[in-house]
């Protein structure tokens, strides 16, 4: 299976909305569309293929209008499209005039569970929520993450789950100011600081193992952690001008 999206203009079905599809790369048949509207984004499959999500922005929601950006689940033939977020910051208040929601999510391991980042209204940019709700229509509400760990850093998301399910690692703003990785497993509600006091983390992803994190930092230096804790061993060193500005582990 393919997902694709189409923007506005040229030769497409609804010409002033951005429209999803669906493509069977082993067949015959033509796209199925999946949602329209007047945006759509941040996309994802599950690891097992059978769904995917999708955030949406234009249906004017009773509580936030046209400018509330919802998380929505599909089976791969768009026969049932879920909204996940339907109820969520279920208050009644004046329509925004700009967006708010769903800013970024991910599946878990499990392809059970989406965890999410949610900006709220009005929007609040030294705090973003972080909530997990599972797929299904009778999955029950969204249920918060972060607790009081700290507020995830909202000029770019930086929460990662390891590829076994069984851990969760992010970049937070403590109250004191300072960035730092933070992780725990998903067994545990108690949130610990894993990196150094003097380390600035920039971005952080998990080894395909799920044993270590890597993550960047300031002064241009890639560090690889084991997520038991314990002290960080530097990598990579990178002098000025250069920097380290893009990190993905396979």
């Amino acid at each position: 299976m393919g997902a694709g999206q189409s923007a506005p203009g040229g030769h497409h079905p609804q010409r002033n909305s951005a429209n999803l599809y669906v493509l069977d790369l082993g067949g015959d048949d033509a796209p199925s569309q999946i949602a329209a509207g007047d945006w759509l984004g941040l996309v994802a499959w599950a690891p097992d293929s059978k769904r995917l999500a999708f955030a949406q922005r234009g249906l004017d929601h009773p509580n936030g209008g046209s400018q509330r950006q919802d998380l929505f689940v599909s089976d791969a033939a768009g026969a049932e499209v879920l909204n996940r977020t339907e109820y969520f910051e279920d208050r009644q208040r004046p329509a925004p005039d700009h967006a708010f929601g769903v800013r970024w999510l991910t599946w878990l391991a499990d392809s059970s569970t989406i965890a999410f980042t949610w900006t709220g209204w009005p929007v609040d940019p030294q705090q973003v929520e972080v909530s997990v709700v599972a797929a299904a229509k009778d999955g029950g509400a969204p249920t918060a993450q972060l607790a009081a760990a700290g507020a995830l850093l909202a000029d770019g998301t930086r929460l990662a789950y390891s590829p076994d399910g069984a851990q969760v690692a992010a970049l937070l703003r403590t109250a004191d100011g300072r960035r730092s990785v933070w992780g725990r497993p998903l067994a545990s509600d108690t949130w610990v600081a894993l990196t150094p006091a003097e380390h600035t983390p920039l971005d952080l992803c998990w080894t395909s193992d799920s044993l270590a994190l890597v993550y960047t930092t300031d002064e241009g230096s890639l560090y690889w952690l084991d997520s038991r804790g314990g002290l960080p061993v530097r990598l990579v060193a990178v002098a000025a001008p250069q920097r380290i500005t893009r990190l993905q582990c396979p």
